[in-house]
């Protein structure tokens, strides 16, 4: 324990502190302090090593300033729906101040090199030399093993509706406390989730809550914590029959075999530990975003029995 806490304390260099000032957009967005990264970027050696002790104090006492735990959040149009008068076509965008993010910026390069070194299993988001292409790579390697070997597959796609807004502060926690993090980083974390207070203003409307659950699109760290949340999951399923790919709160299960009653009783328990794992889907109905395929060549389709989440 005590040498996770030194490890951290020291990777806290007035080095590492500037070139994660220098990492943000110079006039990107700003928090509700409304200082801009250029701010920070201008600022000389001196300043720079007194934030560099504030923010080892910061980890040390787990004191988490006021300002730092206001947010505001801004609301981006989602291209392509069709009912803009419906929450579910804006993506929520939380807009921090600049110093929470830059200290946020070096936990999660602490995190990267020192905690996660390797990529996560099954995880293609968020994650250096992996994305869209690799994650569609590996799901037609499955697929089309099956097919050249004479074996079925048994495809589920899973959309984990709300992803980010609906992890609970706990399985954060929990998730950065398995991975190895430390703990005045799992703590630290925990406290800016559930102390922040996020204010809207939309349309000439204003309100400010204190979220219960989920972590905010927009922080620095809460991809990271997704992918932490989200292996709880993905790395069960190997040892069961069943792979999994993820590309951020995008699920795929796939089941290879002979018999399509095996098969789908595979899937069925597979599907039941889905709706055990958090963050939770969205209790029926309605059930969430969800496709099944059954790939064949056109001829001599398989029956394969329907298949439930919820019983």
């Amino acid at each position: 324990m005590n040498s996770d806490r030194s490890e951290i304390l020291q990777y806290f260099q007035v080095w590492r502190v500037k070139a994660a000032t220098a990492s943000f957009q110079p006039m990107k967005a700003a928090g509700p302090d409304d200082l801009k990264p250029i701010v920070l970027q201008h600022i000389g050696d001196e300043a720079l090593a007194k934030i560099t002790n504030f923010f080892k104090r910061s980890l040390m006492s787990s004191f988490i300033p006021k300002r730092w735990r206001q947010m505001k959040v801004v609301f981006i149009p989602k291209l392509g729906k069709d009912d803009y008068s419906v929450p579910k076509a804006y993506r929520p965008i939380t807009l921090s101040n600049f110093l929470l993010k830059v200290m946020e910026r070096v936990i999660n390069w602490f995190l990267s090199e020192r905690v996660i070194a390797l990529p996560l299993p099954n995880q293609h988001a968020y994650t250096r030399g992996l994305g869209t292409e690799t994650a569609l790579s590996s799901f037609a390697d499955l697929v089309e093993n099956a097919f050249h070997r004479g074996k079925k597959s048994l495809v589920v796609s899973l959309d984990c509706s709300g992803a980010f807004d609906r992890i609970k502060f706990s399985s954060a926690k929990e998730a950065l406390d398995a991975a190895g993090a430390p703990a005045m980083i799992a703590g630290r974390y925990n406290k800016v989730l559930t102390g922040r207070l996020v204010s809207a203003d939309l349309q000439g409307a204003h309100n400010t809550i204190i979220p219960t659950m989920g972590s905010p699109q927009g922080r620095i760290l809460s991809p990271l914590v997704w992918n932490l949340v989200m292996n709880s999951l993905l790395s069960t399923f190997p040892t069961e029959g069943v792979k999994a790919i993820g590309y951020t709160d995008d699920v795929i299960l796939i089941v290879n075999g002979d018999d399509p009653i095996t098969m789908a009783s595979l899937m069925e328990r597979a599907l039941r530990r889905v709706c055990e794992s958090p963050p939770p889907p969205p209790p029926p109905p309605p059930p969430p975003p969800t496709t099944t395929l059954k790939p064949h060549r056109g001829q001599n389709r398989d029956y394969f029995p329907e298949l439930y989440m919820w019983g």
